[in-house]
């Protein structure tokens, strides 16, 4: 029944694509129809391009007018080019002026370029428009298309780590197809994984949820909006900032180009724990178990129970082959089963030793569940696109497709996706534009993925793998560490996912300086599901769930926009706008159990009282008028101004509407007679201010939620939240100061700003006392402030005629600081928390939310040391930080081994009082790094980012220590001189227990403490990658051009003192979820 489910779901797939397909025909033809080609006479031109000091100059654009046609000078200057003979040359290069030369019939001609002021100005991608760096008052990184084409990252999010100062992009997960959390200068939460922290993702004008509907291949640039002066102008859900992602045009005119890039290569697990061998695990166990510290029956484990280390006595005969822990005595198996059968099993892996409590011999498997669950994964990444354009207006159609193994056996990411776009020019004034986009995503993966790699990981050696049958065995029970391969056997799930993006538009020249662009969107979003859990010796009860999740977004834009210069200084742009959003959203999921059959995996085969099914339908509009002024004076002096209405459907009628305004200003004084400096080339100062603001709300938290209930007489309906009709948009208000440099003619390049934001009226659940019958409200409430500085620099450290040597880094720092909370009757109106001794022995409340403190701080017992003897571990004081099982059983008697807490009041009691304070979970310091060592064809890229100021506690590890639930496999630490195995050692970690399950190891090492929270600081080797430019003479026999062949290396490493798998750990726990994985990628690109 699996395959016929899966050929009728890749059916449904194909009849879809083929829709798509047909239904985009029109518009195919249409690009198409601008990609002509003209048969003339060839002749090939050949000669040298070099700048006014008559050095030769790599990688200059030459194109044949009206055609794309076009090579690049190799590292000498040199190019060869064939076109027809009475064509016109234009010479491009970044800094320099462009040249055009006519050919007359000539095959050799030598160019001198030289240096422009206003072609090193950048140009930006702003609020509905574009601006020159030059002439911006606000605050916008950018990244270029060249660095996210280098880039080997298959996500857009995950190729902007470390390139922005101020965008935090936290990737804790190496899962294929997974996300990351953003946010940018703080965000305007306290929870840094808060989803309510990611900015606003733009994509091409139209409104997405995050940036993985966009392949990187398809990427032109990708500008990210930090201040209000720039963000304001969108409003609505601009308080977090705003992502702004261009997609690749066709450009120049006549003939087109096809380009091709390809990349594939191997992804292996870059880190992992370091366990013992299945030897030194029984040993440990087994020693550990009988001495019993903290069970009520000491040895009692050893033999017939359910951990690695309990010797299964065996009493009849093929037993042995399908119990879960193969682990017996030699002897007993011998008898048992034969010589021969157990001559087999030591031919296939199992082993033998003394057991350590018995002195019997043993014989087990070692399963080597942590190094078959992990595999070298391939990756296949293509994509294909057709460009060019002519008189008529241009066209840009392109296809990818990425296939991506995990690491972790069993997942994998599957990505198609299309994108067309295209400009058709009706008349002079008049031009109509569309676009296309199509997405298809299919993720494979355990149902709950990091649960099943954090418990599967943690499984002992001797846990067995496959039964004698072949089939997967279990592992300990049917949710604590259970064999992966178990539940990749008798499981489907299967997650898809589809994005639909069609947008058309115009852009009509009414007057000179006058246009008018209106444009109409609609895109679609569909996510769906399906789980089924076919019978297995141990599960029968055959679980199924299905979920299915639309959004259908609608969006016109109005834009009115206004250019002049009057009197030669006085410049001026005026945008004025409309916009209209409409989201609608359906929500279906059911559940169910108990299938009469493995062959039926849909609902309706699960028993009718097992059955549960819930949908959800909520639209919701956002109406908004907007404009914006632009004015600069000799491009010295600038001002700007904005301002938007937003009208949003989900506050009630009486708050319905905000206004959010943002002022700027800068000078360029640079510009001024009086700087004469040869060495500050450019100095800018800037200014702005502003308020964005934030309706994340759904229609429940304004109107109330209602639910269906049932009672003696019928059925009715009951409110099941609370609605509240005051609430109010969320806003935020920003102030930023920045300082542009531009060193040694602009060689170097300097960005800083300051910030400060205020984010007021925020959108939170209030408490409310147990007596409502409801847990909490939505309301608006307390303000939290970010302020940082921050700091871009980007230059030429060494350019030499054959050697350059380019350096683009930055730095941030952000504090944040609750700055307002309701009054309560707490000091600072703290909000949560814990109570601890302070310094003077009083009790104080700390942690939680306070007004006038930096969220997210950690608070733990402090270890100072470890008892040596049981002695010296008598006068312990009482630890009621133990668990209760252990009190009662024992009444908290300390031994030999066990953690010495400081006691920080003296009281001689260890609670929860005694803790101190750790760090915080987030960094405050963030960065990165790029740096790119050209000589000739060759190019070598290395980039790094790094994060400090935070603390992780490695759970996982102290999970392992503490022998969690008796049944965790062990690491080295249990071996190393470090921890306490004697009466009478010096130690620096407590012994390794075999706990009562009850306990669950908080006696010493499973309780938050500083043997396990640790500083995360890192700096990251991210990206290192070789790649060699093919001149143009050898590309062009093959009838390609610019073409590239690389090497890269992704997630090297890290130097850190953390001692977990990753430092990326920013939510202050780390459970051991799925790590990021080194990637190594061969990458070709073509142009033909």
């Amino acid at each position: 029944m699996k395959k016929i489910t899966e050929f009728s779901l890749k059916g449904n797939i194909v009849s879809m694509l083929r829709k798509t397909i047909y239904s985009c025909f029109p518009l195919i033809f249409f690009f198409l129809s601008l990609h002509s080609t003209e048969a003339q006479d060839q002749i090939n031109v050949k000669g040298t391009v070099s700048d006014s000091q008559n050095v030769p100059l790599p990688g200059v654009s030459i194109v044949e007018k009206g055609t794309t046609n076009g090579v690049t000078t190799d590292f000498d200057g040199v190019y060869s080019i064939n076109v027809p003979a009475n064509a016109i040359l234009v010479y491009t290069y970044v800094g320099m002026s462009s040249q055009e030369i006519a050919l007359n019939g000539r095959q050799s001609v030598d160019v001198r370029l030289e240096e422009s002021a206003e072609s090193l100005d950048e140009v930006v991608v702003v609020g509905f428009g574009t601006q020159s760096r030059s002439l911006m008052s606000s605050s916008v990184s950018k990244i270029k298309q060249t660095e996210i084409q280098n880039s080997p990252a298959v996500n857009p999010v995950q190729l902007l780590q470390g390139k922005v100062a101020g965008l935090s992009v936290n990737v804790d997960s190496g899962q294929p197809g997974s996300g990351a959390a953003v946010y940018i200068r703080g965000g305007t939460q306290t929870d840094p994984r808060s989803g309510s922290n990611e900015p606003l993702y733009i994509i091409d004008g139209v409104f997405r949820e995050d940036l993985n509907g966009v392949s990187p291949s398809d990427i032109q640039s990708i500008e990210v909006l930090k201040d209000a002066a720039s963000t304001a102008i969108y409003g609505a859900r601009a308080a977090n900032g705003v992502i702004l992602v261009t997609t690749v045009t066709g450009k120049g005119s006549g003939k087109g180009s096809i380009n091709i890039r390809y990349s594939t290569g191997v992804d292996q697990q870059a880190k992992d724990y370091n366990w013992t061998s299945v030897e030194d695990y029984l040993r440990v166990s087994r020693i550990a178990a009988q001495k019993g510290v903290s069970l009520n029956s000491p040895g009692a484990r050893l033999t017939n129970a359910n951990f690695g280390y309990s010797v299964q006595e065996l009493s009849e005969k093929g037993e042995f082959g399908f119990e879960r822990i193969a682990l017996t005595y030699l002897d007993e198996l011998t008898s048992l089963e034969g010589q021969a059968y157990v001559d087999g099993l030591l031919n296939n892996g199992y082993r033998t030793m003394t057991d350590p409590v018995t002195g019997r011999e043993l014989i087990f498997i070692d399963n080597k569940l942590n190094e078959i669950r992990v595999r070298s994964a391939i990756t296949h990444d293509i994509n294909v696109g057709m460009s060019g354009s002519s008189e008529m207006g241009n066209y840009n159609i392109s296809a990818g497709y990425l296939n991506q193994e995990g690491v972790v056996i069993g997942t994998a990411a599957t990505r198609f996706n299309t994108l067309m776009n295209g400009t058709f020019k009706i008349n002079d004034d008049l031009s109509v534009n569309g676009q296309f986009t199509y997405q298809f995503n299919d993720i494979d993966q355990p149902r709950s993925t990091n649960n099943t790699i954090n418990r599967s990981s943690r499984l002992p050696h001797t846990y067995r793998i496959w039964n004698d049958d072949g089939t997967p065995a279990l592992g300990e029970t049917t949710s604590s560490p259970r064999n992966i391969f178990h539940e990749l056997y008798y499981q489907d799930d299967e997650r898809k996912q589809f994005r639909t993006s069609s947008k058309i538009g115009l852009d009509w020249n009414i007057v000179k300086g006058l246009s008018f662009s209106p444009s109409a969107s609609v895109y679609r979003l569909e996510s769906n599901g399906n789980f089924f859990e076919r019978a297995s010796p141990e599960i029968s009860n055959r679980a199924m769930s299905r979920f299915n999740d639309t959004q259908n977004q609608v969006m016109l834009d109005g834009l009115l926009k206004y250019t002049n210069t009057f009197k030669e200084k006085h410049n001026l742009d005026i945008l004025l706008g409309s916009q209209y959003v409409k989201n609608h959203y359906e929500n279906f999921s059911g559940s169910g159990s108990n299938a009469p059959t493995d062959l039926i995996s849909t609902l309706n085969a699960s028993e009718t009282e097992r059955e549960r099914v819930s949908s959800d339908i909520s639209t919701n509009k956002l109406m908004s008028f907007f404009g914006k002024l632009d004015y600069n004076f000799s491009r010295k002096y600038l001002l700007g101004f904005s301002i938007r209405r937003d009208g949003s459907s989900r506050f009630s009628e009486n708050n319905r509407f905000g206004i959010f305004p943002a002022v700027s200003a800068g000078w360029n004084i640079h510009q001024e007679e009086f700087w004469k400096s040869d060495l500050i080339s450019k100095v800018k100062f800037r200014g702005s201010w502003g308020k964005a603001g934030n309706d994340n709300l759904a229609l429940s938290d304004t109107q109330g939620g209602f639910s269906s209930t049932s009672y003696a007489l019928g059925s009715a309906v009951r409110i099941s939240k609370l609605p509240n009709y005051n609430l109010k948009w969320e806003t935020t208000t920003q102030t930023n100061i920045g300082l542009d440099l531009g060193i040694a003619n602009d060689r170097f390049n300097i960005l800083f700003d300051y910030y400060n934001k205020v984010t007021s009226d925020r959108l939170l659940n209030m408490p409310l006392p147990a007596q409502t019958g409801f847990s909490s409200i939505r309301s608006n409430f307390g303000s939290l402030t970010n302020q940082g500085v921050e700091m871009e620099l980007s230059g030429t450290l060494i350019a030499k005629e054959n050697f350059s040597w380019n350096l683009a880094a930055n730095l941030a720092y952000n504090k944040s600081e609750v700055t307002e909370l309701p009054d309560n009757e707490f000091d600072k109106n703290r909000s949560g928390g814990l109570i601890i001794w302070d310094e003077n022995g009083n009790e104080t409340r700390v942690g939680g939310l306070a007004e006038g403190e930096r969220p997210n701080g950690v608070w733990a017992y402090e270890m100072i040391g470890v008892y040596a003897t049981d002695e010296e571990a008598a006068n312990a004081p009482d630890d009621q930080g133990m668990s209760g099982y252990y009190r009662s059983q024992y009444g908290g008697a300390k031994k030999g081994g066990d953690a010495i807490w400081k006691d920080v009041n003296g009281d001689n009691i260890i609670d929860s009082r005694d803790q101190v304070f750790m760090g915080y979970i987030d960094p405050n310091f963030r960065g990165g790094m790029v740096n790119t060592i050209s000589f000739k064809g060759l190019s070598l890229r290395l980039v790094q980012d790094w994060a400090t100021g935070h603390v992780i506690w490695n759970n996982f590890r102290a999970r392992s220590n503490a022998n969690s639930r008796n049944n965790v496999v062990t690491n080295t630490d249990v071996l190393s001189d470090a921890m306490w195995k004697e009466q009478g050692d010096i130690a620096t970690l407590p012994r390794y227990d075999n706990a009562s399950g009850a306990d669950n190891g908080p006696r010493n090492h499973h309780r938050q403490s500083n043997i396990y929270t640790k500083k995360g600081d890192y700096l990251s080797f991210r990206e290192v990658s070789l790649s060699y430019l093919f001149p143009q003479d050898i590309s062009g026999k093959l009838g390609m051009s610019n073409t590239s062949l690389g090497l890269e290396f992704y997630n090297l490493g890290y130097i850190t003192q953390y001692d977990g798998l990753t430092p990326e750990q920013f939510d202050g726990t780390d459970e051991g979820i799925y790590p990021r994985p080194f990637q190594i990628r061969l990458r070709l690109t073509a142009s033909f």
